[in-house]
């Protein structure tokens, strides 16, 4: 167990990951404290604990038998160009654009102190491959933490990669701790109250956010309904006011949108012939759209899939929030 510094609680280790959800606090005597796991601080995250804890344990021994790596090694040598050229960094064949963004927003890796919020650290380890001096993942299942930590062995950076179950509404890093922080298709899943005055805390003046998400739209009500979820989880798209509380804490914070007609096309074709798209293609695909739609920005802004930009201002006191 990890025993808090004052010595009134103590939280599980468990295959030496961390678990500092509050739930699982330890504390003296035999009745110790309840939590209400219906609280919405982390109600889905215990709901979709045991999927997410299954998809990265199977993914971790695909890892270790197979050794079907998601990219090599060799993306290391763009480095210093991240994230050029697109081709060697995206993962997202139905949200190329958006990542693109998401990860032009962090700007130049080399040296920086990152995180990935949420997923199974994928993200975390591009970024040390782009030069990152240090990468967390944090995200409540064990088993995104489990397969992380295997990739990052495999890539030989076991060293700087650190995993921690938690959720992104209670993040247990010091103020000012990150230069930058990745979260690819997960902040949707977090109450947005909660988590943008911590995105904000845990960054260093300077400091840059990303996220790819969802955006709710009248395609993605009629294509969930016709054809389900990609995953048996809660999807509950952004919208306009879940992105208020990033605009009140962040005074730079932008929004873009991307795919309100192939982003959803692609999706119903992928899933009825049970074929991928690979990142590629679909980063292609996008540039056409985007290209395509530039003389149409009113349908352009509801496009389904959105990149949050964020940045911290240079002459912030970690911790404080500027009110926009």
């Amino acid at each position: 167990m990890m025993v808090r510094e004052d010595l009134h609680c103590a939280y599980p280790i468990i295959d030496g990951i961390p678990i500092l959800l509050v739930p699982e606090v330890l504390v003296p005597g035999e009745c110790g404290k309840s939590f209400d796991l219906k609280d919405p601080k982390w109600a889905e995250a215990y709901e979709e604990m045991e999927h997410y804890n299954s998809v990265g344990v199977k993914g971790r021994i695909i890892l270790d038998i197979g050794r079907s790596l998601p990219f090599t090694k060799e993306i290391s040598r763009y480095a210093d160009s991240f994230p050029e050229p697109s081709w060697a960094w995206i993962d997202a064949p139905h949200d190329a654009m958006a990542e693109m963004e998401a990860y032009r927003n962090l700007g130049r890796i080399r040296g920086k102190r990152v995180a990935e919020l949420g997923g199974r650290g994928s993200h975390a380890v591009r970024l040390l491959l782009a030069g990152a001096s240090e990468a967390w993942l944090i995200t409540p299942a064990v088993g995104e933490c489990i397969y992380g930590r295997t990739l990052a062995r495999l890539f030989g950076l076991e060293d700087r990669f650190h995993c921690v179950a938690a959720v992104g509404e209670q993040i247990p890093l010091r103020s000012g701790s990150l230069d930058a922080i990745y979260s690819g298709g997960c902040i949707h899943h977090m109450i947005a109250e909660d988590v943008a005055p911590e995105l904000y805390r845990v960054l260093a003046p300077g400091g840059r956010f990303s996220a790819v998400d969802p955006w709710k739209t009248f395609l993605h009500t009629i294509g969930t309904r016709l054809l389900g979820k990609r995953d048996n989880v809660h999807c509950k798209p952004m919208t306009k006011d879940r992105l208020a509380p990033f605009y009140s804490r962040f005074s730079k914070f932008e929004v873009t949108h991307h795919g309100p007609l192939v982003r959803y096309l692609s999706l119903g074709i992928c899933k009825l012939l049970k074929v991928k798209m690979s990142p590629r293609l679909g980063y292609r695909l996008g540039q056409i759209e985007d290209r395509t739609l530039g003389l149409l920005p009113t349908l352009r802004d509801r496009g389904g899939s959105i990149a949050l930009l964020g940045a911290k201002d240079d002459d912030c006191e970690p911790g404080h929030a500027v009110n926009r």
